[in-house]
């Protein structure tokens, strides 16, 4: 049976934080809050307010890894994921040999024998003791693969589901609450590989400049999806200062591959009026 639901936002992020109203019993004009216990709102929002509040002296800096560098004129990258030209995940290339390095010993910490796995059981507990915090960088199993990945806890869904962003490749997983662990400082050492980025300069065409046509996400993928490219960094778009996970790189994007012709992805867009530029009349 299909029923009106009204949602409010509690807490907007890359998961939004949301309380359901449905309808009473007694009297389908008056909406009562869907409320099974799992998730309270207003606490949620309230801690993630008082932890966004935090002065970067009051927190441990050692917990939080290093900014990526990006103060070399180019830098070569990889995109890893994207929703359109104005947000995109990234990573550098160069630093793909210290992050294999780093993934092997991740595995090998949180695969030692059972007297450690159940150092972790109990460490990993006091991530989640009381509430999952939002933007913690821990460890998380995935099952799909068996594989530990570091992991930013996005959002608490449930006691028994967390929803994480994989932190050196930028995609989203929803998994068990039981499968995060406590992340060791020496593995936050290298900062977090995958950063959010977007294309330096232009904007998209039309009357709503706020969103991209599909044809315009479509080329952005066939110019820049599974390719090396070199990015000339432009500034930084907005800053989290939890962790550059939620870092955003304006970047001007560069494919060198055609021959002897380095071509620029914006101005492709541009000159095929997917795109225009920035304060351009």
């Amino acid at each position: 049976m299909e029923r009106n639901v009204l949602l409010e936002v509690v807490q907007a992020s890359d998961v939004p934080l949301v309380r359901l109203f449905v309808p009473s019993e007694d009297d389908e004009k008056h909406f009562e809050p869907l409320d099974d216990g799992s998730v309270d709102g207003d606490s949620v929002a309230s801690e993630s307010s008082s932890d966004a509040s935090k002065s970067p002296e009051e927190g441990d800096k050692a917990t939080i890894p290093p900014p990526l560098d990006l103060s070399k004129p180019w830098v070569d990258i990889s995109i890893l994921e994207f929703d359109d030209p104005s947000l995109f995940m990234f990573q550098c290339l160069e630093l793909l040999q210290q992050k294999e390095a780093l993934e092997e010993k991740i595995q090998d910490y949180y695969t030692r024998d059972s007297t450690w796995s159940l150092f972790l059981h109990r460490a990993g507990a006091e991530v989640l003791s009381g509430r999952t915090k939002l933007v913690c960088l821990c460890a998380v199993h995935n099952a799909e693969d068996n594989t530990w990945y570091r992991a930013v806890i996005k959002a608490s869904l449930s006691p028994q589901q967390t929803c994480v962003r994989f932190a050196d490749y930028g995609d989203f997983g929803i998994v068990s609450s039981t499968s995060l662990q406590a992340l060791p400082d020496g593995f936050k050492e290298l900062p977090l590989m995958a950063v959010q980025g977007c294309l330096h300069g232009v904007e998209p065409v039309g009357a709503d400049l706020a969103e991209w046509s599909q044809e315009a996400i479509r080329r952005f993928e066939e110019l820049a999806a599974g390719k090396k490219l070199v990015a000339k960094p432009r500034g930084v778009a907005n800053h989290s200062r939890s962790t550059n996970e939620e870092t955003k790189i304006s970047l001007e994007l560069y494919d060198t591959s055609e021959g002897n012709e380095d071509v620029l992805i914006a101005d492709v867009l541009v000159n095929e009026g997917l795109a225009r530029r920035i304060n351009e009349t």
